[in-house]
C-alpha cells in the first residue's frame, strides 16, 4: 500500500470510528480524474450522497478533476484528496470552486474538513478556490494552489474556522481572505446552467477564525482582512514570501476586536508593505513577527485613521523584528496602547537631512522616515525598542498625540534619535526619558521636540551628536538630568537648545565635547536654567530667564531676570563667589555676592 493509501486508510478509519459514517469515492459516482472530462456533476453527486446520508468522507483519488461550475458541500464531511487536483474553469470570473451550501442562508453547513486538495484555475482570469459562507466548525488543511484568479481560501461570515498548513503561489490577489457578507459583495456561486448567485448579504461577520501555519509565495497579498469586521481572529505562524502589495492587509472600513497577528514571517519584494492593518481595532496584538524587504511600511496599524474621534484601546506592537524597509519600520496611528521591545535595523533609507542646520533653527530632522512613528494617539508608550542603522529618525511622535511615553529605547546609527513634530497641531503630555542615542556617520542630534505642552525630557543620553537636545515652541517644559557627549569632529556642537519656550525648567544636564553647553533664545515667561558649566548662551530676545550658571564675570549680553546668578569659576581671595542679577534687562544689572576672605 502506498503512502497516500496509508494516510487515507488512517483518516477514514478514524472518521468511521468516531462518526460511523461511510466513505464516498467520487470515481464510484462517475468522476474520471483524467483532466479533460467534466467531472463536476459526478463529484457533486458524491457530495450530496454524503450529506444526505448523514455525513462521511468524500474521497478524490489521485488525478485531475476538471470542473466548470461550483461544487456545493453540506455538513459532517471530510473532503479528502491529497493527490487530487480540481482544475476549475467557470464562465464567471468570480465563481468559487467549492462553496458551503449555507451560502444563501437556506441550510446550515457545519463540521466540515477539506484536506489535501489542490485547486487551480484553468483560465488564469477566472476562478476562486475554497469558500465558506455562513458556515461553522470548518477546517481547511494542507490544500494548495499554484495559480487561481482569486483566493485559495475565502472565509465569508463564518464561525469557528481553521485554515492551516496550506500553500498558495502566484496569485495576483490574496492567498487567504477573511471576507464578510456586506453590501459590497461576497462569494459567488455558479450553477450548471451558467447562472450565478452571490452569498446572502446580511452583514454576517467572521468569528473565531484561525489562519495558521500557511505559506503564500509570490502573491499580491498573503492574508487579507476584507470588508466590515468581526472578532476573535488569529493570523499566526504563516510564511509570506515575495508579496508584491501587502503581506497582511486589513481594510480601512472594518471594525475588529480581539485580533492576534503573531509569529508570521513576511518578506516582500522591495516595493511592498509588510503588515498594514487599517480600520478600527480594539484588543489587537501584533507580536513576534519578522518583517523584511519592504518599501513604505514594515508594520503599520492605523485603527483610528478614518475615525479621528474614536481611539481604540489595547493595541500592542511587541517583540517584532523589522529589517530592510525604505520608509518606516513600525507606525501606530490613532490608538491607545504600546510599541515595545521590537528590534529594527536597516530601515528609513529614504530619510536623512535636507542640508539645513538644525542647530541654528534653519532645519529640522526627517519626520516621515523612521524606526517607530506614533501619530494621533492618546495614551501610547514606545518602550524598550532597539533601533539600528537608520536613514531617518529613530522614534517619531507626530501631531495629535497626547499622553505619550518614549522610554528606554536604544538607538544607534541614525541621523536623529527622537523627534516630536507638531506639523498639524501641538502635542500634549509627552515624556521622553532614559533613552540612549549613539551617533553614527550621519548623526545629527539626540532629541528634537517642538510645539508641545507638558514636555518632560529627562535622563536621556546622547553620544556623538552635533546637537544633543533641541526644544522649540514648548510650554511647561522640564529638561533635566540629560547627558550629551558631542561629536569630536563636528565644529559648533551644542548640548541643549531651547527656543521660544515658556514655563521651562532646565536643570542638571551635562554636556561635554561641545562648543556651547546650553543655548536659550526667544524664551519668555518663567524660564529657569541651572547649567553646571560655563557654556550657557542666552539670547537678547528672551524675557524672564532666571539662570544659574558658571563664569568668570557677569554676562555682557543676553536677557536675564532678577535672581539669575553666575558662579565664579576663578575665585580668589578678596574676590566674590559670584554675581546676581538685581534688575532684569539685557543683560540686566548684576551685583557681586559672597566676598571671599583673604585669610
Amino acid at each position: 500500500m502506498d503512502d497516500e493509501e496509508d494516510i487515507f486508510e488512517s483518516l477514514t478509519a478514524e472518521r468511521v470510528r468516531t462518526t460511523r459514517h461511510p466513505t464516498y469515492d467520487v470515481t464510484a459516482h462517475g468522476a474520471t480524474g483524467d483532466g479533460t472530462t467534466d467531472d463536476t456533476a459526478a463529484i457533486q453527486t458524491a457530495l450530496d450522497a454524503a450529506a444526505e446520508g448523514g455525513g462521511g468522507v468524500v474521497y478524490l483519488p489521485a488525478g485531475t478533476y476538471y470542473t466548470t461550475y461550483s461544487l456545493l458541500y453540506g455538513s459532517d464531511l471530510v473532503v479528502y484528496g491529497p493527490a487530487a487536483t480540481v482544475a476549475f474553469e467557470p464562465s464567471h470570473e468570480d465563481a468559487t470552486a467549492l462553496v458551503s451550501k449555507s451560502f444563501d442562508g437556506s441550510v446550515e453547513t457545519s463540521r466540515v474538513t477539506i484536506q489535501g486538495l489542490t485547486v487551480e484555475s484553468v483560465d488564469p482570469a477566472k476562478g476562486n478556490g475554497i469558500g465558506m459562507a455562513k458556515a461553522a466548525d470548518m477546517a481547511v488543511k494542507a490544500c494548495q494552489t499554484h495559480g487561481l484568479h482569486w483566493h485559495l481560501v475565502d472565509i465569508a461570515g463564518a464561525t469557528d474556522v481553521l485554515v492551516a498548513d496550506c500553500y498558495a503561489a502566484n496569485l495576483d490577489t490574496a492567498a487567504y481572505q477573511a471576507d464578510n457578507l456586506t453590501s459590497d459583495g461576497g462569494l459567488v456561486v455558479e450553477y450548471e446552467d451558467g447562472t450565478t448567485e452571490g452569498a446572502v448579504v446580511d452583514d454576517t461577520n467572521n468569528r473565531n477564525v484561525d489562519i495558521a501555519g500557511n505559506v503564500a509565495e509570490d502573491c499580491g497579498r498573503g492574508v487579507h482582512l476584507h470588508r466590515d469586521g468581526g472578532h476573535d481572529l488569529t493570523v499566526r505562524d504563516n510564511r509570506i514570501r515575495g508579496c508584491t502589495e501587502v503581506g497582511i492587509l486589513g481594510d480601512p472600513e472594518m471594525t475588529w476586536h480581539d485580533v492576534v497577528v503573531a509569529g508570521n514571517v513576511v518578506e516582500g519584494d522591495g516595493d511592498s508593505s509588510g503588515i498594514r492593518l487599517d480600520g478600527e481595532y480594539t484588543n489587537l496584538s501584533v507580536a513576534n513577527n519578522t518583517v523584511r524587504d519592504h518599501d513604505e511600511w514594515g508594520i503599520a496599524v492605523h485603527p483610528g485613521e478614518d475615525e479621528p474621534d474614536s481611539i481604540p484601546r489595547g493595541v500592542t506592537v511587541r517583540d517584532n523584528t523589522v529589517e530592510r524597509v525604505a520608509g518606516t519600520a513600525i507606525a501606530l496611528d490613532g490608538a491607545a496602547g504600546e510599541v515595545s521591545d521590537n528590534y529594527v535595523y536597516d530601515v528609513a533609507r529614504g530619510g536623512g537631512t535636507d542640508g539645513a542646520d538644525e542647530r541654528d533653527g534653519t532645519g529640522s530632522p526627517d519626520s516621515t522616515h523612521a524606526g517607530v512613528t506614533v501619530e494621533g494617539c492618546d495614551g501610547v508608550s514606545v518602550r524598550g525598542n532597539v533601533l539600528r542603522d537608520l536613514g531617518g529618525t529613530g522614534v517619531v511622535c507626530r501631531a495629535g498625540s497626547t499622553d505619550v511615553v518614549i522610554s528606554g529605547n536604544d538607538i544607534a546609527d541614525a541621523p536623529w534619535g527622537i523627534g516630536c513634530f507638531a506639523d498639524a497641531g501641538p502635542l500634549e503630555g509627552v515624556a521622553i526619558d532614559r533613552n540612549t542615542v549613539v551617533g553614527g556617520p550621519e548623526a545629527r542630534g539626540g532629541v528634537w521636540a517642538e510645539a508641545g505642552v507638558r514636555y518632560r525630557i529627562d535622563d536621556n543620553a546622547a553620544t556623538g551628536v552635533a546637537l544633543g537636545v533641541a526644544v522649540a515652541d514648548a510650554t511647561d517644559l522640564h529638561l533635566t538630568g540629560n547627558d550629551v557627549v558631542g561629536d569630536r569632529d563636528e565644529p559648533g556642537a551644542i548640548g541643549y537648545r531651547v527656543r521660544d519656550c515658556t514655563d521651562t525648567v532646565v536643570r542638571d544636564n551635562d554636556a561635554t565635547r561641545v562648543d556651547e553647553s546650553t543655548v536659550v533664545d526667544g524664551a519668555s515667561g518663567n524660564v529657569r536654567a541651572e547649567v553646571p558649566d560655563a557654556g550657557l548662551v542666552v539670547g537678547g530676545d528672551c524675557e524672564g530667564v532666571r539662570a544659574t550658571f558658571e563664569g568668570d564675570r557677569p554676562p555682557e549680553d543676553g536677557a536675564f531676570a532678577v535672581g539669575s546668578r553666575v558662579r565664579n569659576t576663578a575665585p580668589a581671595a578678596g574676590g566674590h563667589l559670584g554675581w546676581v542679577c538685581v534688575a532684569a534687562g539685557s543683560p540686566g544689572s548684576w551685583k557681586p555676592y559672597g566676598r571671599i576672605g583673604e585669610e
